[in-house]
C-alpha cells in the first residue's frame, strides 16, 4: 500500500519539460533494447531479471510514455525528493548534448544520494529505447517503495495523452513573441528573475576551423539563430569578415587550431587582436567571443603554444568574451576520449563539449539563462546553493554502470 503522503502534489504546466527536452531532442520511434533490458516488463519490475549482486532493475515504456515518464520522474525526484532534508537529487543528460536524437547513448540520468552526499541509487532513462534502469546499493528502496509512487503519479495523478498540451506549447516556443512570454512563465515557475530570461531571437555568426563541423547549429540554442561558417585560419577568417554582410548580435570565433601550427603564441594574438579590430569597426554593437584553443596530444609544442596563447589572449585582448575549455582536461592534460585518432581533431564527445562550452558563452553574453536543453540541476542541502545547479557527470561511482538499454 502506497503511503498517499508520499505521493508529491503534481505541476500541470509542461511548460519547463517541453523547454528542456523539446521533441526534436527525443526519437521518433524507439531503437531495439540490447541485452537483459529486452526481456524487462513494461512498466513492471522483475527483480530476478539480474543477479542479486547486480544491485539493479529495469522496465521499460513505449515511445508514446517518454514525455509522461520524463514529467514523472520530475514530479517525484526533482521537486519532491528534492526539497527533502533525507536527500539530495542530482539530474543531468549524458552526453550533455545530444548531437542525434536517435543515439542510443541519449540517457537521463537521476542521482538520488543522502544528506551526506553518499549515493542511494541512480535512475537512468535511455530515452531512445524507453529503458529506464534503478541500480546502487541500495534499488530496493526504489523497488518497495519509489517505483509504487511513481507508477501512482503516472497512472492516476495526471493523464497520459498530453499531446495536445504539448503541442500547444511547441507552437508557442516557435513564435519568437510567444516564446518570450514561455521563458518569462518558465522563469516565474522556477523562482528565476525575469530579467534575466527574454530572447527576440538574436543572431549568433560561428565561425572556427573544421573543429566546429560537427556543431550542429541549428541545434546548439534555440535562444538564437546560429549561422556557422567553416574557415581555416586567421586570415580566412579575416578575408571573410571584411565582405559578410550580416550583422550578428554575437560573433565566436574558433580559429587557433591551425595557426598555432605555424605562427608563435605572440603571433597568433597579434592576427587575433587585429581580427577583432576590424570586427569592432564594422559591428559596433556586436559583442565578440573567442573560443580558446582546445587541448590536443598530436604534438607537445603545439599544445604548449596553445595553452600559452590563451594566457596571451586574456592578458591582451579584453575587450571580448572568453569561452573556455579547460573542462577537456583532467589534471592539466588532454583527455583522450574527447580527442579523435589523429588527437588534434575533436572526437564526438570532445565536440559535444565544445558545443555545450560555445551554448553556455553565447547565453552568457545575451544574458539569458540555460533553460533548453540545459539541463543539469540539482537540490542539494550540503551547502548554500541550492536549486538548479551542476550535476555530477563523470565520477569513480559511475564506472560500474553499465549500457544494458
Amino acid at each position: 500500500m502506497v503511503d498517499m503522503t508520499d505521493v508529491p502534489k503534481l505541476d500541470p504546466s509542461w511548460t519547463r519539460i517541453i523547454s528542456e527536452y523539446p521533441r526534436s531532442s527525443l526519437p521518433k520511434k524507439l531503437n531495439k533494447r540490447t541485452g537483459k533490458a529486452k526481456n524487462s516488463l513494461f512498466e513492471e519490475l522483475d527483480v530476478q531479471l539480474y543477479e542479486k549482486g547486480a544491485n539493479m532493475v529495469t522496465f521499460h515504456t513505449d515511445i508514446h510514455r517518454l514525455y509522461p515518464w520524463i514529467k514523472t520522474l520530475d514530479s517525484f525526484y526533482y521537486n519532491h525528493l528534492g526539497k527533502c532534508d533525507e536527500f539530495n537529487i542530482n539530474w543531468y543528460d549524458d552526453p550533455e548534448i545530444w548531437e542525434n536524437p536517435s543515439d542510443n547513448a541519449n540517457s537521463i540520468v537521476i542521482e538520488i544520494r543522502d544528506n551526506t552526499n553518499t549515493l542511494v541509487y541512480s535512475i537512468t532513462f535511455f530515452v531512445t529505447t524507453g529503458t529506464i534502469r534503478a541500480q546502487g546499493s541500495k534499488y530496493m528502496l526504489f523497488v518497495e517503495k519509489h517505483f509504487p509512487i511513481l507508477k501512482l503519479i503516472l497512472d492516476k495523478k495526471f493523464k497520459i495523452d498530453a499531446t495536445a498540451a504539448l503541442e500547444g506549447i511547441e507552437r508557442q516556443l516557435k513564435s519568437p513573441q510567444s516564446y518570450s512570454e514561455v521563458v518569462k512563465r518558465s522563469n516565474r515557475e522556477e523562482n528565476l528573475p525575469i530579467s534575466c530570461a527574454a530572447t527576440t531571437g538574436p543572431n549568433v555568426l560561428l565561425i572556427g576551423t573544421s573543429n566546429i563541423k560537427g556543431i550542429k547549429e541549428d541545434k546548439l540554442t534555440p535562444a538564437a539563430t546560429t549561422t556557422k561558417i567553416i574557415k581555416y585560419t586567421i586570415d580566412e577568417t579575416i578575408e571573410y569578415i571584411q565582405t559578410c554582410e550580416l550583422c550578428p548580435d554575437v560573433v565566436i570565433f574558433h580559429s587557433l587550431t591551425n595557426d598555432l601550427t605555424k605562427m608563435d603564441p605572440q603571433a597568433c594574438v597579434d592576427a587575433l587582436a587585429e581580427l577583432i579590430k576590424i570586427v569592432k569597426d564594422k559591428w559596433i554593437n556586436t559583442t565578440t567571443i573567442i573560443s580558446l584553443a582546445t587541448p590536443r596530444l598530436d604534438n607537445l609544442g603545439y599544445h604548449t603554444n596553445g595553452q600559452i596563447t590563451n594566457a596571451l589572449i586574456k592578458q591582451r585582448i579584453t575587450e571580448v568574451s572568453y569561452c573556455d575549455h579547460s573542462n577537456m582536461l583532467k589534471d592539466g592534460n588532454p583527455t583522450p576520449d574527447y580527442l579523435s585518432d589523429d588527437k588534434y581533431h575533436l572526437s564526438k564527445k570532445g565536440t559535444s563539449i565544445l558545443a555545450a562550452n560555445i551554448k553556455k558563452a553565447i547565453h552568457t553574453s545575451l544574458n539569458i539563462p540555460m533553460i533548453n536543453r540545459g539541463r543539469s540541476r540539482s537540490r542539494s542541502r550540503i551547502n548554500s546553493t541550492r536549486g538548479r545547479g551542476r550535476g555530477y557527470h563523470y565520477n569513480s561511482e559511475h564506472v560500474y554502470r553499465t549500457r544494458d538499454s
